[in-house]
Protein backbone atom coordinates (compact mmCIF):
# COMPACT_ATOMS: atom_id res chain seq x y z
CA UNK A 1 0.00 0.00 0.00
CA UNK A 2 1.30 3.21 -0.90
CA UNK A 3 1.35 6.37 1.58
CA UNK A 4 0.65 9.69 0.05
CA UNK A 5 -0.07 12.88 1.94
CA UNK A 6 -1.90 15.69 0.90
CA UNK A 7 -0.33 18.76 3.08
CA UNK A 8 -2.94 21.53 0.86
CA UNK A 9 -4.59 24.44 1.31
CA UNK A 10 -8.60 23.45 2.19
CA UNK A 11 -9.99 24.95 -1.13
CA UNK A 12 -11.55 23.52 -4.45
CA UNK A 13 -8.31 21.91 -5.79
CA UNK A 14 -7.67 19.22 -2.74
CA UNK A 15 -11.49 17.10 -2.67
CA UNK A 16 -10.79 16.90 -5.92
CA UNK A 17 -7.15 15.37 -5.88
CA UNK A 18 -8.64 13.48 -2.66
CA UNK A 19 -11.25 11.83 -4.38
CA UNK A 20 -9.23 11.22 -7.09
CA UNK A 21 -6.28 10.16 -5.53
CA UNK A 22 -8.82 7.39 -3.37
CA UNK A 23 -10.04 5.91 -7.01
CA UNK A 24 -7.13 4.02 -7.16
CA UNK A 25 -6.65 0.54 -5.32
CA UNK A 26 -3.13 0.14 -3.15
CA UNK A 27 -3.16 4.10 -2.61
CA UNK A 28 -3.65 5.73 1.06
CA UNK A 29 -4.77 8.93 1.38
CA UNK A 30 -3.49 11.42 4.87
CA UNK A 31 -4.75 15.06 4.46
CA UNK A 32 -2.64 17.74 7.01
CA UNK A 33 -4.10 21.36 7.39
CA UNK A 34 -1.14 22.69 9.51
CA UNK A 35 2.73 21.85 10.21
CA UNK A 36 1.87 20.53 13.79
CA UNK A 37 -0.69 17.72 11.66
CA UNK A 38 2.15 16.70 9.17
CA UNK A 39 4.34 16.07 12.02
CA UNK A 40 2.52 14.28 13.47
CA UNK A 41 1.56 11.96 10.86
CA UNK A 42 5.18 11.36 10.12
CA UNK A 43 5.98 10.56 13.45
CA UNK A 44 2.94 8.37 13.88
CA UNK A 45 2.55 7.07 10.21
CA UNK A 46 5.96 7.58 8.84
CA UNK A 47 7.27 9.01 5.74
CA UNK A 48 4.82 9.37 2.86
CA UNK A 49 5.66 7.49 -0.75
CA UNK A 50 4.69 10.89 -2.41
CA UNK A 51 3.75 14.28 -1.18
CA UNK A 52 1.84 16.93 -2.18
CA UNK A 53 2.43 20.21 -0.79
CA UNK A 54 1.24 24.16 -1.06
CA UNK A 55 4.26 26.31 -1.80
CA UNK A 56 4.36 28.88 1.48
CA UNK A 57 3.99 25.30 3.36
CA UNK A 58 7.39 24.57 2.66
CA UNK A 59 8.91 26.04 5.58
CA UNK A 60 12.40 25.68 7.10
CA UNK A 61 11.25 23.68 10.00
CA UNK A 62 9.91 21.21 8.12
CA UNK A 63 12.58 21.38 4.95
CA UNK A 64 14.48 18.44 6.76
CA UNK A 65 11.57 16.10 7.27
CA UNK A 66 10.86 16.79 3.04
CA UNK A 67 14.47 15.53 2.71
CA UNK A 68 13.54 11.85 2.75
CA UNK A 69 10.58 11.46 0.39
CA UNK A 70 11.20 10.46 -2.74
CA UNK A 71 8.39 12.13 -4.38
CA UNK A 72 7.79 15.82 -3.72
CA UNK A 73 4.86 17.75 -5.87
CA UNK A 74 4.44 21.50 -5.14
CA UNK A 75 1.48 22.92 -6.10
CA UNK A 76 1.32 26.37 -7.15
CA UNK A 77 -0.64 29.18 -7.69
CA UNK A 78 1.48 30.15 -11.04
CA UNK A 79 4.08 28.30 -12.82
CA UNK A 80 7.55 28.31 -11.77
CA UNK A 81 10.45 25.62 -11.06
CA UNK A 82 11.59 24.63 -7.09
CA UNK A 83 14.54 22.39 -6.73
CA UNK A 84 13.78 19.40 -5.66
CA UNK A 85 10.11 19.55 -6.39
CA UNK A 86 8.11 18.65 -9.31
CA UNK A 87 5.57 21.84 -9.82
CA UNK A 88 1.66 21.88 -11.05
CA UNK A 89 0.00 24.78 -11.46
CA UNK A 90 -3.41 24.23 -9.09
CA UNK A 91 -5.12 24.58 -12.53
CA UNK A 92 -3.58 21.39 -13.10
CA UNK A 93 -4.24 19.39 -10.21
CA UNK A 94 -5.16 16.06 -12.48
CA UNK A 95 -1.53 16.43 -14.64
CA UNK A 96 -0.34 16.31 -10.88
CA UNK A 97 -2.17 12.91 -9.88
CA UNK A 98 -1.18 11.49 -13.17
CA UNK A 99 2.41 12.74 -12.52
CA UNK A 100 2.52 11.36 -9.13
CA UNK A 101 0.91 7.54 -10.54
CA UNK A 102 4.06 7.37 -13.14
CA UNK A 103 6.67 7.59 -10.25
CA UNK A 104 5.27 5.36 -7.75
CA UNK A 105 7.19 2.87 -9.52
CA UNK A 106 4.36 -0.07 -9.82
CA UNK A 107 1.16 -0.03 -11.79
CA UNK A 108 -2.05 1.46 -9.97
CA UNK A 109 -5.28 -0.63 -10.85
CA UNK A 110 -8.35 2.38 -11.16
CA UNK A 111 -10.72 2.14 -8.62
CA UNK A 112 -13.99 1.87 -11.46
CA UNK A 113 -16.30 2.38 -8.68
CA UNK A 114 -16.56 4.88 -5.31
CA UNK A 115 -18.81 4.35 -2.77
CA UNK A 116 -21.80 6.98 -1.23
CA UNK A 117 -23.58 6.65 2.06
CA UNK A 118 -26.88 5.24 1.23
CA UNK A 119 -29.22 7.39 2.92
CA UNK A 120 -27.78 10.38 1.27
CA UNK A 121 -29.99 8.85 -1.48
CA UNK A 122 -32.88 10.35 0.35
CA UNK A 123 -32.08 13.49 -0.47
CA UNK A 124 -31.93 12.80 -4.39
CA UNK A 125 -34.73 13.47 -6.78
CA UNK A 126 -32.84 12.95 -9.92
CA UNK A 127 -29.30 11.65 -9.77
CA UNK A 128 -26.63 13.03 -12.13
CA UNK A 129 -24.67 9.47 -12.80
CA UNK A 130 -26.00 6.27 -13.07
CA UNK A 131 -26.00 4.88 -9.16
CA UNK A 132 -25.34 1.11 -7.95
CA UNK A 133 -25.71 -1.42 -5.24
CA UNK A 134 -23.23 -4.22 -4.56
CA UNK A 135 -25.52 -7.73 -3.49
CA UNK A 136 -24.08 -11.35 -3.33
CA UNK A 137 -25.17 -13.45 -6.29
CA UNK A 138 -23.75 -16.64 -6.28
CA UNK A 139 -21.83 -16.36 -3.37
CA UNK A 140 -19.96 -13.82 -4.93
CA UNK A 141 -20.11 -9.88 -4.92
CA UNK A 142 -22.03 -8.66 -7.61
CA UNK A 143 -22.93 -5.07 -8.71
CA UNK A 144 -26.20 -4.06 -10.48
CA UNK A 145 -27.80 -0.76 -11.61
CA UNK A 146 -29.71 0.77 -9.00
CA UNK A 147 -31.14 4.12 -10.37
CA UNK A 148 -30.32 5.04 -13.52
CA UNK A 149 -28.83 8.54 -14.35
CA UNK A 150 -31.63 11.33 -15.17
CA UNK A 151 -34.69 9.43 -13.98
CA UNK A 152 -35.99 9.34 -10.69
CA UNK A 153 -34.74 8.35 -7.64
CA UNK A 154 -37.42 5.73 -6.25
CA UNK A 155 -37.62 6.46 -2.15
CA UNK A 156 -39.87 3.29 -1.72
CA UNK A 157 -36.81 0.99 -2.99
CA UNK A 158 -34.42 3.43 -0.73
CA UNK A 159 -36.44 3.35 2.18
CA UNK A 160 -36.35 -0.98 0.92
CA UNK A 161 -32.79 -1.29 1.28
CA UNK A 162 -32.11 0.81 4.47
CA UNK A 163 -34.59 -1.16 6.22
CA UNK A 164 -32.26 -3.84 5.20
CA UNK A 165 -29.23 -2.62 6.41
CA UNK A 166 -27.88 -1.27 3.10
CA UNK A 167 -24.91 0.82 4.28
CA UNK A 168 -24.02 1.93 0.76
CA UNK A 169 -24.31 2.66 -2.77
CA UNK A 170 -21.97 3.37 -5.24
CA UNK A 171 -21.36 5.45 -8.16
CA UNK A 172 -18.38 5.52 -11.11
CA UNK A 173 -15.14 7.03 -9.36
CA UNK A 174 -15.00 9.69 -12.37
CA UNK A 175 -18.83 10.51 -11.27
CA UNK A 176 -18.48 10.87 -7.49
CA UNK A 177 -17.67 14.80 -6.85
CA UNK A 178 -20.17 16.04 -9.65
CA UNK A 179 -22.80 13.28 -7.62
CA UNK A 180 -22.27 15.23 -4.62
CA UNK A 181 -22.08 18.89 -6.13
CA UNK A 182 -25.52 18.20 -7.55
CA UNK A 183 -27.14 16.76 -4.47
CA UNK A 184 -25.25 20.01 -2.22
CA UNK A 185 -26.43 22.12 -5.39
CA UNK A 186 -29.96 20.96 -5.57
CA UNK A 187 -30.90 21.08 -1.28
CA UNK A 188 -29.28 24.70 -1.58
CA UNK A 189 -31.31 25.95 -4.23
CA UNK A 190 -34.65 24.21 -2.59
CA UNK A 191 -33.25 26.25 1.08
CA UNK A 192 -33.08 29.53 -1.10
CA UNK A 193 -36.61 29.22 -2.25
CA UNK A 194 -38.28 27.77 0.96
CA UNK A 195 -36.67 27.88 3.77
CA UNK A 196 -38.68 25.71 6.18
CA UNK A 197 -37.70 24.16 9.00
CA UNK A 198 -38.11 20.38 6.84
CA UNK A 199 -35.48 22.12 4.29
CA UNK A 200 -33.05 23.51 6.71
CA UNK A 201 -32.91 20.20 8.61
CA UNK A 202 -32.64 18.21 5.20
CA UNK A 203 -29.44 20.64 4.21
CA UNK A 204 -27.95 20.44 8.08
CA UNK A 205 -28.28 16.35 7.94
CA UNK A 206 -26.68 16.61 4.14
CA UNK A 207 -23.52 18.53 5.10
CA UNK A 208 -23.00 16.02 7.76
CA UNK A 209 -22.47 13.06 5.79
CA UNK A 210 -20.79 15.43 2.84
CA UNK A 211 -18.45 16.40 5.64
CA UNK A 212 -17.64 12.91 7.13
CA UNK A 213 -16.85 12.21 3.20
CA UNK A 214 -15.09 14.68 1.34
CA UNK A 215 -14.21 16.80 4.11
CA UNK A 216 -14.99 20.56 4.39
CA UNK A 217 -14.76 21.89 0.86
CA UNK A 218 -17.36 23.98 -1.34
CA UNK A 219 -19.73 22.05 -1.98
CA UNK A 220 -20.26 21.19 2.07
CA UNK A 221 -19.53 24.67 3.21
CA UNK A 222 -22.29 26.10 0.95
CA UNK A 223 -24.87 23.82 2.87
CA UNK A 224 -23.59 24.85 6.06
CA UNK A 225 -23.42 28.55 5.34
CA UNK A 226 -26.93 28.72 3.76
CA UNK A 227 -28.36 27.01 7.18
CA UNK A 228 -26.64 29.46 9.27
CA UNK A 229 -27.95 32.00 7.00
CA UNK A 230 -31.64 30.68 7.29
CA UNK A 231 -31.24 29.91 10.82
CA UNK A 232 -29.80 33.08 11.57
CA UNK A 233 -32.73 35.11 9.52
CA UNK A 234 -35.37 33.25 11.49
CA UNK A 235 -34.11 34.15 14.78
CA UNK A 236 -34.09 37.37 13.32
CA UNK A 237 -38.08 37.45 13.08
CA UNK A 238 -38.46 35.81 16.46
CA UNK A 239 -39.61 37.52 19.31
CA UNK A 240 -38.87 37.04 23.28
CA UNK A 241 -40.92 34.41 24.19
CA UNK A 242 -42.18 33.22 21.00
CA UNK A 243 -43.09 29.76 21.79
CA UNK A 244 -44.96 28.86 18.39
CA UNK A 245 -41.55 29.20 16.94
CA UNK A 246 -40.42 26.57 19.07
CA UNK A 247 -43.56 24.68 18.89
CA UNK A 248 -42.97 24.52 15.34
CA UNK A 249 -39.62 23.37 15.15
CA UNK A 250 -40.31 20.38 18.42
CA UNK A 251 -43.37 19.07 15.77
CA UNK A 252 -41.16 19.29 12.79
CA UNK A 253 -40.40 16.25 10.56
CA UNK A 254 -36.31 17.41 11.11
CA UNK A 255 -33.60 14.94 12.66
CA UNK A 256 -32.81 15.41 16.58
CA UNK A 257 -29.50 16.84 15.67
CA UNK A 258 -31.28 19.76 13.75
CA UNK A 259 -33.76 20.23 16.32
CA UNK A 260 -31.00 20.96 18.96
CA UNK A 261 -28.37 22.69 16.60
CA UNK A 262 -31.18 25.09 15.77
CA UNK A 263 -33.14 25.14 19.40
CA UNK A 264 -29.97 26.03 21.23
CA UNK A 265 -28.80 28.69 18.43
CA UNK A 266 -32.06 30.38 18.82
CA UNK A 267 -32.02 30.07 22.88
CA UNK A 268 -28.35 31.71 22.82
CA UNK A 269 -29.23 34.53 20.95
CA UNK A 270 -31.96 35.40 22.85
CA UNK A 271 -29.70 35.63 25.54
CA UNK A 272 -27.21 37.63 24.09
CA UNK A 273 -30.06 39.73 22.93
CA UNK A 274 -30.83 40.98 26.27
CA UNK A 275 -26.84 41.50 26.94
CA UNK A 276 -25.38 44.67 26.96
CA UNK A 277 -22.11 43.43 25.01
CA UNK A 278 -23.88 41.04 22.22
CA UNK A 279 -23.86 41.46 18.81
CA UNK A 280 -24.61 39.72 15.80
CA UNK A 281 -21.98 38.41 15.15
CA UNK A 282 -21.68 36.83 18.83
CA UNK A 283 -25.11 35.36 17.02
CA UNK A 284 -23.15 34.36 14.10
CA UNK A 285 -21.09 32.81 15.87
CA UNK A 286 -23.20 30.79 18.25
CA UNK A 287 -25.34 29.39 15.37
CA UNK A 288 -21.96 27.93 13.91
CA UNK A 289 -21.10 26.43 17.49
CA UNK A 290 -24.41 24.85 17.57
CA UNK A 291 -24.30 23.04 14.02
CA UNK A 292 -20.79 21.95 14.75
CA UNK A 293 -20.08 20.89 18.07
CA UNK A 294 -21.43 17.66 18.19
CA UNK A 295 -20.42 17.50 14.27
CA UNK A 296 -18.41 13.88 15.23
CA UNK A 297 -21.64 11.94 16.91
CA UNK A 298 -23.43 10.03 14.47
CA UNK A 299 -25.87 8.24 16.70
CA UNK A 300 -29.10 10.44 17.95
CA UNK A 301 -28.43 8.81 21.44
CA UNK A 302 -25.06 10.64 21.63
CA UNK A 303 -26.60 13.54 21.13
CA UNK A 304 -28.33 13.59 25.12
CA UNK A 305 -25.30 12.69 26.56
CA UNK A 306 -23.59 15.65 28.62
CA UNK A 307 -22.22 13.65 31.81
CA UNK A 308 -20.24 11.01 32.73
CA UNK A 309 -22.35 8.69 34.25
CA UNK A 310 -25.25 9.13 31.83
CA UNK A 311 -22.48 8.19 29.17
CA UNK A 312 -21.27 4.33 30.99
CA UNK A 313 -24.90 3.75 31.24
CA UNK A 314 -25.47 4.21 28.04
CA UNK A 315 -26.56 1.40 25.35
CA UNK A 316 -23.71 2.84 23.00
CA UNK A 317 -20.56 -0.11 22.35
CA UNK A 318 -16.88 1.01 23.95
CA UNK A 319 -15.83 2.37 20.71
CA UNK A 320 -19.12 4.56 20.62
CA UNK A 321 -18.82 5.99 24.24
CA UNK A 322 -15.04 6.54 23.69
CA UNK A 323 -16.30 8.82 20.26
CA UNK A 324 -18.41 10.52 22.45
CA UNK A 325 -15.80 11.43 25.47
CA UNK A 326 -13.64 12.69 22.97
CA UNK A 327 -15.96 14.66 20.44
CA UNK A 328 -15.34 18.56 21.73
CA UNK A 329 -11.68 17.79 20.75
CA UNK A 330 -12.56 15.63 17.72
CA UNK A 331 -15.12 18.64 16.10
CA UNK A 332 -12.14 20.94 17.20
CA UNK A 333 -9.55 19.11 15.11
CA UNK A 334 -12.10 18.63 12.08
CA UNK A 335 -13.15 22.27 12.43
CA UNK A 336 -9.60 23.64 11.22
CA UNK A 337 -10.09 22.81 8.15
CA UNK A 338 -12.82 25.33 7.59
CA UNK A 339 -10.91 28.84 6.84
CA UNK A 340 -14.14 31.03 7.00
CA UNK A 341 -15.37 29.99 10.09
CA UNK A 342 -15.98 32.83 12.24
CA UNK A 343 -13.31 33.74 14.95
CA UNK A 344 -13.36 31.50 18.07
CA UNK A 345 -15.44 29.05 16.49
CA UNK A 346 -12.83 26.32 17.07
CA UNK A 347 -12.05 27.38 20.82
CA UNK A 348 -16.20 27.20 22.04
CA UNK A 349 -16.25 24.09 20.03
CA UNK A 350 -13.06 22.58 22.41
CA UNK A 351 -14.36 23.79 25.64
CA UNK A 352 -17.78 23.08 25.11
CA UNK A 353 -18.69 20.23 27.60
CA UNK A 354 -16.82 22.30 30.02
CA UNK A 355 -12.76 21.09 29.40
CA UNK A 356 -10.46 23.14 28.07
CA UNK A 357 -8.83 20.05 26.31
CA UNK A 358 -11.81 18.81 24.89
CA UNK A 359 -12.18 15.66 26.57
CA UNK A 360 -14.61 14.38 28.55
CA UNK A 361 -17.23 16.37 30.88
CA UNK A 362 -16.82 18.63 33.55
CA UNK A 363 -18.82 17.41 37.06
CA UNK A 364 -20.07 21.92 36.82
CA UNK A 365 -19.64 24.23 34.82
CA UNK A 366 -16.46 26.53 35.45
CA UNK A 367 -17.40 30.01 35.87
CA UNK A 368 -13.64 30.69 34.62
CA UNK A 369 -14.95 29.24 30.86
CA UNK A 370 -15.70 32.08 28.37
CA UNK A 371 -19.06 33.49 29.20
CA UNK A 372 -20.19 32.01 25.50
CA UNK A 373 -19.49 28.41 26.54
CA UNK A 374 -21.15 28.81 29.57
CA UNK A 375 -24.49 30.26 28.00
CA UNK A 376 -24.53 27.78 25.24
CA UNK A 377 -24.06 24.69 27.62
CA UNK A 378 -27.36 26.23 30.21
CA UNK A 379 -29.09 26.56 26.66
CA UNK A 380 -27.74 22.83 25.38
CA UNK A 381 -28.66 21.60 28.52
CA UNK A 382 -32.47 23.61 28.67
CA UNK A 383 -32.86 22.10 24.83
CA UNK A 384 -31.91 18.32 25.87
CA UNK A 385 -34.48 18.39 29.05
CA UNK A 386 -37.40 19.83 26.30
CA UNK A 387 -36.85 17.72 23.44
CA UNK A 388 -36.70 14.11 25.96
CA UNK A 389 -40.29 15.18 26.94
CA UNK A 390 -40.90 16.15 23.45
CA UNK A 391 -39.85 13.04 21.90
CA UNK A 392 -41.49 11.03 25.00
CA UNK A 393 -44.49 12.71 24.55
CA UNK A 394 -45.07 13.90 27.67
CA UNK A 395 -46.31 17.32 29.12
CA UNK A 396 -43.94 20.49 28.69
CA UNK A 397 -43.74 22.13 31.97
CA UNK A 398 -41.36 25.13 31.06
CA UNK A 399 -41.27 25.80 34.91
CA UNK A 400 -40.34 22.82 36.12
CA UNK A 401 -37.19 22.22 33.46
CA UNK A 402 -36.13 25.80 35.14
CA UNK A 403 -35.88 24.11 38.42
CA UNK A 404 -33.87 21.40 37.08
CA UNK A 405 -31.27 23.59 35.78
CA UNK A 406 -31.27 25.44 39.03
CA UNK A 407 -30.92 22.38 40.65
CA UNK A 408 -28.14 21.20 38.84
CA UNK A 409 -25.94 24.29 38.31
CA UNK A 410 -26.13 25.96 41.62
CA UNK A 411 -23.78 28.97 41.66
CA UNK A 412 -25.54 32.33 41.36
CA UNK A 413 -23.26 33.64 38.28
CA UNK A 414 -24.98 30.50 36.64
CA UNK A 415 -28.55 31.42 37.96
CA UNK A 416 -27.74 34.65 36.35
CA UNK A 417 -27.88 32.82 32.78
CA UNK A 418 -30.41 31.17 33.83
CA UNK A 419 -32.88 33.71 34.86
CA UNK A 420 -32.09 35.80 31.34
CA UNK A 421 -32.91 32.74 29.23
CA UNK A 422 -36.44 32.24 31.80
CA UNK A 423 -36.56 35.83 30.23
CA UNK A 424 -36.99 34.49 26.84
CA UNK A 425 -40.08 32.51 27.95
CA UNK A 426 -41.89 34.53 31.12
CA UNK A 427 -41.61 38.52 30.81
Amino acid sequence: MKKVFLYLKNDSALPMIQVYLNGYKGIQVFVQHDSAAFKNDLSFIGFPDALFIEEEFISQDIKENLDIIEQKICVTTEDKEIDGYRCFNRKNWEKACEDCFANLGENLEAEEFSDVPFHILKKVITPVCDIYIQISKNGLPHRIKLFHATEAVDQMTVEKYLDKGVRNASVKSSDKLQFLNSISNQIYTEMLMSPTDNIVGKALDTALILLKDIGFNSTSTQLIEGVVDAINEKLSHTKDGDLLAIKDLLNSKTSRYFKKAHLVSMLCGKIIELSSWGTHKHQNLMTFVALMADMTLDKEEMLFLTDKKSLEESSLDETDKSNVWTHSRDAFHMIQAYRDRPLETDLLILEHHGNKNGVGFSEQISTNLNKLTIIYRICEDFTIELLKLNEMNLDIKIMDIFQHLYIKHDKKVLHLVIDDLKKCFFN
